[in-house]
Order: structure tokens, then C-alpha cells, then sequence
């Protein structure tokens, strides 16, 4: 009888800290709207954000900014699209998108000059090499993730073996934010140390975009960014 009631007591301890220590990184204010309300509601943030970007003249304060907008209000809308190699949608949560797609075209939506096709179909090494002149390379992934963590919190793109999308550094965390062709099989955010897509992975091509003044003063003066091999 002990023995029984120990165990329940365990079992239920386990479960009362689970629900402190689990976090659900794809929870955000656009899942209880409807479709229509969801595309209405991103549309507003994308033209708030386009024109803010305007008017930032430090560009350390426009990383910070480009950063905070991207995984507060442009990625969150995006949580639960459905992933497929060959799609390519062009709004959030309806069709499906490929993780070029997903990294394409939300930079476009926020008024990166740039072609969303083009650029989603090139290699993902190539993909970072358009949008950071220089990138760094990694062939461990734990090296990767001490060079992030010895940086201050920005946003990246990583082009891996076969697969392409944000990290994300944040408060000490590193998370990454991808149009998942495993478990979910769709857009999201999760842990990185967790995350099976960038852990079978042997290679780490990782350019900095928020910390990127060139890439920043494009995004602000809107100049076009090219396609490189």
C-alpha cells in the first residue's frame, strides 16, 4: 500500500514539474485567429515594420530591431505551416513551404529587395553566402554553439547538409526557428540542442544577419541582394 501510494505521489510530481520546465516555443498570439484574421493581422505587421525600418538610422539599433520584429510578429504566424520539399506558399499557414521558402520569403515580406524564388532554390550554403558576404563554416556543431554564445543575442541563418533556417541566440538560449521536414514535419521553433534536423547535420554554414551591418543597410536602403554561388 505504501509502495503504491509513493509511486502515484512520484508520478504526480513528475507531471506538476513538467509543466513548469516544458516550454511551448510555437505558442503565440495568432493562434486564436481565424485565417482571414491571421493574414490581416501579419499584413498590418509587415507594413509596420517596413516602414519603421525607414527611420533607423544606427545600425546596431536596426539588427536589434530586424531581430525582435522577425521572431516576435513575422515567424509566429508562420509556427504550424506545413513543410513539403517542392512548396513554396506565400502566406502563413496556408499551402506549404520548403525551408528555402521559409527563409526567402520572410525576409522578403519585411522588405528585404530580394527574389524569393530565386534565392530558395539555390543550395542553403549558397543562401547564406547571398545574404552574409562572409560566413563562418563549422564541421562541429558544438563549436557553433560556443561561438554563438560567446557573441551578444542576434539572428542567424545556417545552411546545413541538407537543410536550411534561423538560430536564433536569446537570454543565453540558443533556438532553431525552420520549416522542419522531421517530427512536426512544418514551420517551427524549438531548442537547438534539441532539434534532430540541425544535430544530423555535418556541416554549419552560419552567417550573421542581425549583427550585419552591410546586410542591414541593404535591408534599410533597400538595395537588391544577389544571388551568389
Amino acid at each position: 500500500m505504501l509502495t503504491t501510494i509513493l509511486v502515484s505521489l512520484m508520478l504526480f510530481c513528475s507531471c506538476f514539474n513538467a509543466g513548469f520546465t516544458t516550454i511551448n516555443l510555437s505558442n503565440n498570439k495568432y493562434d486564436s485567429l481565424s485565417n482571414i484574421e491571421l493574414q490581416k493581422e501579419y499584413q498590418k505587421q509587415l507594413e509596420i515594420i517596413k516602414s519603421k525600418k525607414k527611420n533607423i538610422e544606427h545600425i546596431d539599433s536596426l539588427g536589434t530591431y530586424l531581430h525582435s520584429q522577425l521572431t516576435s510578429e513575422v515567424f509566429p504566424a508562420w509556427y504550424g505551416t506545413k513543410w513539403d520539399y517542392n512548396g513554396y506558399t506565400n502566406k502563413p499557414r496556408e499551402g506549404i513551404v520548403a525551408c528555402g521558402y521559409f527563409v526567402s520569403t520572410t525576409l522578403k515580406h519585411v522588405g528585404f529587395n530580394l527574389n524569393r524564388f530565386d534565392l530558395a532554390k539555390m543550395y542553403s550554403s549558397s543562401i547564406v553566402k547571398s545574404l552574409c558576404a562572409t560566413p563562418v563554416t563549422f564541421n562541429d556543431i558544438d563549436n557553433m554553439f560556443a561561438c554563438i554564445l560567446e557573441k551578444g543575442d542576434h539572428l542567424y541563418v545556417v545552411g546545413l547538409s541538407s537543410h536550411v533556417g534561423f538560430i536564433e541566440k536569446k537570454d543565453g538560449a540558443i533556438y532553431f526557428i525552420h520549416s522542419n521536414y522531421i517530427g512536426p514535419v512544418a514551420v517551427e521553433k524549438e531548442l537547438a540542442k534539441n532539434s534532430d534536423a540541425l544535430n544530423s547535420s555535418d556541416v554549419f554554414v552560419l552567417g550573421n544577419i542581425s549583427g550585419n551591418s552591410e546586410l542591414m543597410k541593404k535591408w534599410r536602403d533597400n538595395i537588391k541582394i544577389n544571388i551568389v554561388d
